[in-house]
């Protein structure tokens, strides 16, 4: 190394030197020509050295010596390697000035001068560590090569630029060698960083930048010489070699007309990718660089035709190579050492990829339907997806397992001493293999709920040590296996309450040791954990020891007072002196004699494990405290001094087997505990011994450690053991802000070992060293189990599944995939074939309804695809027929999971706006078989479907003769809905059926009712639709809550809803809407029941009773329907359709069962107190909600009391009870159902006015006292005055409202008094004026209340 410092040192200032003297020649005008052989082979010298300065670079600066580094001034290799490179670069730059030199010095009369060139190209645009040797070198040799980019045509020296390929030509020859140096090295250190391999991509720029400028170059002629060319060898492709897949060199490129020879090689290396790429993880960039080459290729000779060729090449005799870059490059896994990974791990290759898939079906109806083939193929064969249902952030990424190789358990809530201790036991080989290769036969995820506990516990724990072992994800759920482990009382451990570990521990191992014993495992934890303690009692007088074995699986040593473990060991085995009193009967000597009591080990366990006494109760506190005293302990211990026999200090013959090994252990795991004895978490340090994790072993020969915090899992370095685990104090610091000091102090630490694992290395069955016949116990390395023990198990397969679903999850929920999708759909839409952009919607639809709706950071893009989905659905019927037949049928969770469970307000919204567009496309089409079932034809396909349903669930339709009358037309019973010919009449039942689920996601169902809405406004026969289908029997029912009394038989539900619904009520129970805190949005709701109330009239005596079944025909006298009624001066309340359809000759009226439990006293005091709850946040989104919802229940109150006085009595006697008794923000409905009273313009409108107007007054009376309550009212009544139309009189109602006024104006005015707000007195005064005739009004002058008062 100092030879070869030395002798660059020179070589760096020789060539100094001789730039030096070549500007010196310059500067005295003596030119120098560069073009002999002599200053050939001197350039040929000098890409050597730069070749030879870039290695010399590479050798590591931890290898020099001082010597080396005194011989090159202080200079690492690096930098001294790199300065002479940039010396070399600088004279190259020199020599290179005229465009002739370069081109004879690219060609050369050496054969070998292409190669030398090359080496210095690779190594020092590539493989040099100096980023300024990189970013000199690529200029200077892109200089040398002519590869001129587009922005450096303009400004190169005077070239003929349409001669410029005659110049390239022997670049490509130079560049294309190199492809197979870049790949080797990118893939030969496996400490490259991601950084370094990289780099090879430059190599890829400058092949693409010369494709570029030699196509540009080329005349109109020449190109397409070129392309039949092309075609040609791609068509002789049929002939090539894709079988090899190992490294290969590429072919000998001449110029642009051999391309199609390496656009094959381009293509075998992609094939290969499956082999190299797990051959090295850094091989990512250079596979890119290939993508982007065939990319560049595709675009240069893009045609249909082309694209065409290309996708039809055949690496495999049964696989194109657009279906091997679409399946290698989305979601083709693969199986290596047991773990499903993709092929393509990188966004940049997938975005590479799909990109590549984009270029090549432009233009090409062929590769376009073979792509939507592959993606409908890879859709439908995972949908439908229910599993995602109660997700809504899902990233892939954020799931995906960490760089160690390692899978966390997931917190329930306070369950990290069960994450940190079961850690530990899977990282235990012995029990880990013993409890894989317990076989339940029978018990699985189907057979789960009749198994004993036992086995539940058992299969639960096997799903653990299964995930941890096979798993591709971040964590594993445990809230199964916590439901699994049963307390002391019987019942499942509570998830949110924090237990002792050590406690744990005890009660986990007699659970287990419980569900164990029918198997032949039955002894496993004595063979793991199990050791015996000797209770001794030695007589002093003859030494006779009397002995009391137990059973132990841990042992607790104390901790304060000790230093270390040593201390505390020293302490557990010392023994008690039993004298005086106290001495003990020996049964040789046969009297009491002196004895010493002690405790000790009799045989050791496999695994050791040391509870380290932390906690402890304070008598002066009367509270448990923690010990947070600094204890020592080693990574190696030897036990046989704690022993029996060590304690003995004489070998017996019976434990002549027992060697030095026996007595060793070492440290395997630590189990922490931050916090207090009150409050605290738990972690565990673990050390893993074998190769499952991604992390080289530093810290031992055999494995790595690391830090398993419940869901994170992270390298940990033993060398910090004591720091990170020891306790007691450490140094500490403050600041004070005012004096600008820093004070040091010391505080104690809060996190210290809680439990230590030690294992021996050798492993012996618990019973056979009780039988004096020990045998070793034979371990299996997480390795070998990845391919023998799991695939026996139940829950193999399901992690194998999971596992391949998370590996699709991580490309179906990627930017680049939805982009792709997106492109792809849009691209086939602008084609004129109808079943092209049918198959490019259903695409679509798939991929957004289906997946990305559940993305976490995709808001704009679901956004922008329910916008195209719109526009597309609304051309097409036939796209519109198969959504809705899907999502009613095969994917009928897409409603369900959407409008109840998707938490996104803007996912929703967009969903019912979809929804809509496809109502306004398929009602007007459908609208005349909603009633028709779907077996029916020919002459019974006009039978309607109200079988088994009586008439008081029928809507009357009436027919509107002269003079207003109206006359019995005919009657629509009940619709079986699931039975219609209709698949929107089918769908709507669908959306009828989730409302019995509404009460469990009352958070959600706005949008549902909005949905339903949307459907009704379409025109009056939804509306009647709906109504038929029971849908305001429905809304009442979900309305009342538990108050709701209308009887579950007359509510139309499918077999299917009907089954479900008895399953959840089977105790009669209703289901509240809503918590204690927060009342539910019932604005949709009600502006739907007022829709659909309002779209006919009400029965005759709809207060009488009526049946409680539509499975039975009413027993009570039926409302006579034959009798001709005047229909009187038509209702304002009606909505737009029902009087469109009104003034077209047709009138409805509601089912008599729905006139009578909706004009029923409870549900209308429940819409009369209906207020919008204080700080609810609804207000903020839409300021509206209260004027909406008293405008909404006043249009049913009125369309209620229109022409029925004795309804009207019974509202304002209700109302007027809650305008005395409410706060004035819970009186606003009632108050806004007055002000509409006051403009139903029937037969009853003077006794209606005169009855409203007193109960207003009443009201005021009652609330004199308070001025909120009596502010809204009067303002209120200010409001209705203001109201009155311009003109001598105004409308009758107006008039007959403002004379009721003026005739108890003093009641107004006796409300003044001393105490009267400024507020009430404006308003008073502002009521006065609007009573006072138009002539004699004050003008405004701007006065105040004050100043306007008499």
């Amino acid at each position: 190394h100092e030879i070869n410092s030395l002798v660059i040192a020179c070589a760096n200032k020789l060539i100094f030197l001789i730039i030096t003297l070549t500007k010196s020649c310059r500067e005295d005008q003596q030119d120098i020509s560069f073009a002999s052989k002599k200053y050939f082979l001197f350039f040929l010298h000098l890409l050597k050295i730069i070749h030879w300065a870039v290695t010399f670079q590479s050798i590591s600066t931890t290898n020099e010596s001082n010597e080396s580094k005194y011989i090159t001034g202080g200079w690492s290799s690096t930098e001294i390697g790199g300065a002479l490179a940039i010396h070399c670069l600088s004279m190259v730059k020199i020599m290179t000035t005229r465009a002739s030199l370069r081109h004879n010095y690219i060609q050369g009369d050496n054969p070998s001068s292409s190669n030398i060139l090359g080496n210095a190209i690779s190594s020092s645009i590539v493989m040099s560590p100096s980023s300024i040797v990189r970013s000199s070198a690529l200029p200077i040799f892109k200089h040398l090569l002519f590869l001129y980019g587009r922005e450096d045509r303009n400004s190169c020296e005077s070239l003929d630029y349409n001669n410029l390929a005659k110049f390239q030509s022997p670049s490509l020859s130079v560049l294309i060698p190199l492809l197979p140096v870049v790949r080797n090295w990118s893939s030969a250190t496996q400490n490259k960083t991601d950084e370094e391999a990289s780099r090879c991509t430059v190599l890829f720029e400058l092949i693409i930048s010369y494709i570029d400028n030699m196509w540009s170059s080329l005349t109109s002629d020449l190109k397409e010489k070129v392309i039949i060319m092309f075609k040609e060898q791609l068509l002789d492709s049929t002939k090539a070699d894709f079988s090899n897949v190992q490294l290969s060199n590429p072919p000998t490129i001449r110029g642009i007309h051999d391309l199609g020879d390496l656009f094959i090689w381009t293509v075998k290396e992609i094939k290969g990718l499956r082999i190299r790429e797990y051959e090295s993880a850094k091989l990512s960039p250079y596979v890119e660089g290939l993508l982007s080459l065939i990319q560049s290729v595709a675009l240069q000779f893009g045609s249909p035709e082309v694209n065409q060729l290309i996708a039809n090449i055949m690496p495999t005799e049964q696989q194109s190579f657009l279906q091997l870059l679409f399946e290698n490059g989305t979601f083709r896994v693969t199986d290596v050492d047991g773990r499903i990974t993709p092929i393509v791990s990188t966004p940049n290759m997938r975005k590479k990829v799909l990109d590549l898939l984009i270029i090549l079906c432009k233009g090409c109806e062929r590769n376009l339907d073979l792509l939507f083939a592959l993606m409908k193929n890879v859709l439908y064969s995972n949908s439908p997806r229910e599993d995602l249902t109660k997700e809504w952030i899902i990233d892939p990424m954020v799931k995906q397992k960490s760089g160690t190789g390692l899978v966390g358990m997931k917190n329930q809530g306070a369950t990290c001493y069960l994450n940190s201790l079961l850690q530990q036991f899977f990282h235990t080989p012995s029990l880990r293999q013993g409890l894989l290769s317990s076989h339940l036969d029978g018990v699985n995820e189907m057979s789960y709920d009749k198994v004993s506990e036992g086995h539940r516990l058992l299969f639960q724990l096997q799903r653990l040590f299964g995930n941890l072992l096979l798993s591709e994800k971040r964590d594993f759920d445990t809230i199964d296996l916590v439901k699994s482990i049963r307390g002391y009382d019987g019942n499942p451990i509570r998830p949110g309450e924090q237990q002792d570990v050590d406690e744990f521990f005890n009660l986990f191992c007699d659970r287990l040791e419980t569900a164990l014993k029918t198997f032949p495992q039955s002894r496993l934890l004595h063979n793991v954990f199990g050791g015996q303690l000797s209770h001794l009692i030695t007589c002093q007088e003859c030494h006779y020891s009397s002995e009391r074995i137990e059973d132990f699986l841990s042992i607790s040593l104390d901790v304060k007072g000790k230093h270390d473990i040593f201390e505390s060991l020293q302490s557990y085995i010392c023994g008690e002196v039993l004298d005086g009193s106290n001495k003990y009967l020996c049964s040789k000597c046969d009297t009491k004699r002196d004895s010493i009591k002690r405790c000790c080990i009799k045989t050791l366990p496999n695994v050791l494990i040391c509870h380290l006494k932390r906690f402890e109760f304070d008598l002066e506190t009367l509270r448990k405290v923690k010990v947070n005293d600094r204890f020592e302990f080693p990574t190696e211990i030897d036990m046989k001094k704690y022993t029996k026999e060590g304690i003995a200090n004489k070998d017996h013959s019976e434990l002549s087997w027992r060697g030095d090994n026996y007595y060793k252990y070492t440290l395997r795991g630590v189990l922490v505990h931050t916090g207090t004895a009150d409050s605290g978490h738990y972690y565990s340090l673990s050390h893993v011994r074998d190769s499952s994790s991604k992390t080289t072993s530093r810290d031992s020969e055999d494995g790595s450690w690391f830090c398993f915090n419940d869901s994170s899992v992270s390298p940990f370095d033993l060398s910090t053991l004591e720091i990170a685990t020891f306790g007691g104090i450490r140094p500490d610091h403050e600041h004070d802000h005012t004096s600008h000091l820093h004070s040091r102090f010391e505080s104690t630490k809060s996190y210290s070992a809680y439990l230590l694992i030690y294992d021996r290395c050798e492993h012996y069955e618990f019973d056979s060293q009780m039988n004096g016949s020990p045998r070793k116990m034979q371990l299996s390395s997480l390795d070998k189990q990845n391919k023998s023990s799991c695939p026996i198990n139940p829950w193999a397969d399901s992690i194998v599944r999971e596992n391949l679903r998370h590996a699709m999850d991580i490309v179906i929920f990627s930017p680049e995939y939805n982009n792709f999708i997106i492109q792809v759909c849009t691209a086939s839409s602008q084609n004129k074939d109808q079943q092209s952009t049918n198959e490019a919607m259903q695409i679509l639809t798939f991929q957004l309804i289906e997946n990305l709706v559940h993305a976490r950071h995709q808001t704009s893009d679901i956004k922008n695809m329910f916008s195209v989905l719109c526009s597309w659905y609304q051309s097409s019927t036939d796209g519109c027929r198969w959504f809705l037949h899907i999502i009613s049928t095969t994917h009928r969770h897409w409603i369900e999971k959407i409008l109840l469970h998707c938490y996104k307000v803007e996912v929703r919204v967009s969903f019912v706006h979809l929804l809509e567009v496809i109502f306004r496309k398929m009602c007007p089409l459908e609208r005349d078989s909603y009633g028709i079932l779907d077996s029916d034809t020919d002459n019974s396909a006009q039978k309607q479907c109200d079988d088994g349903f009586d008439s008081d669930g029928d809507v009357t339709v009436y027919s509107i003769g002269s003079g207003e009358i109206l006359k019995p037309h005919s009657t629509l019973g009940r619709v079986q809905f699931w039975k219609s010919k209709s698949v929107v009449a089918v769908f709507v039942g669908s959306l009828l059926d989730l409302l019995d689920d509404c009460a469990n996601h009352w958070r959600h169902f706005d949008q549902l009712f909005d949905c339903l809405d949307k459907f009704a406004s379409c025109g009056q026969d939804e509306a009647i639709f709906l109504i038929r289908c029971g849908t305001i029997l429905r809304l009442v029912e979900l309305y009342q809550g538990e108050k709701g009394s209308i009887p579950p038989g007359v509510i139309v539900r499918s077999p299917k809803a009907k089954k479900q619904y008895l399953q959840k009520t089977k105790n009669n129970m209703r289901v509240k809407t809503g918590d204690r805190n927060k009342r539910p949005n019932f604005l949709p709701l009600l502006s739907l029941l007022s829709k659909l109330i309002r779209s006919g009239s009400f029965p005759d005596e709809s207060e009488s009773e009526v049946s409680d079944s539509d499975s039975s025909v009413s027993e009570t006298e039926n409302y006579s329907r034959n009798k001709a009624c005047t229909f009187g001066q038509n209702s304002s309340y009606l909505t737009s359709v029902a009087l469109k359809r009104r003034s077209s000759g047709v009138s409805y009226e509601l089912p008599r069962r729905e006139g009578y439990f909706v004009t029923r006293t409870e549900l209308l005091d429940t819409m009369l107190n209906e207020v919008m709850p204080q700080g609810d946040n609804r207000s903020d989104k839409n300021g509206s909600y209260c004027s909406d919802l008293s405008t909404t229940v006043s249009e049913i109150i009125c369309h209620i009391c229109y022409n029925d006085f004795a309804k009207t009595l019974s509202i304002c006697s209700q109302a007027q009870r809650i305008i005395k008794d409410h706060k004035a923000y819970e009186s606003s409905t009632a108050i806004q159902v007055f002000r509409s009273s006051l403009h139903i313009r029937d037969k009853h409108l003077e006794p209606r006015i005169k009855c409203v107007t007193s109960a207003i007054f009443c009201g005021l009376e009652a609330n004199a006292e308070y001025d909120n309550e009596l502010s809204l009212i009067l303002e209120a009544l200010y409001a209705e005055l203001v109201r009155r139309t311009p003109g001598a009189r105004g409308r009758e109602e107006e008039v007959y409202f403002h004379s009721t006024i003026v005739e108890n104006m003093d009641r107004i005015v006796s409300l003044l008094g001393q105490k009267t707000t400024d507020r009430i007195k404006h308003t008073i005064l502002s009521i006065v004026k609007s009573l006072l005739p138009e002539e004699i009004k004050a003008p405004t002058t701007g006065l105040s209340a004050q100043d306007e008062m008499p």
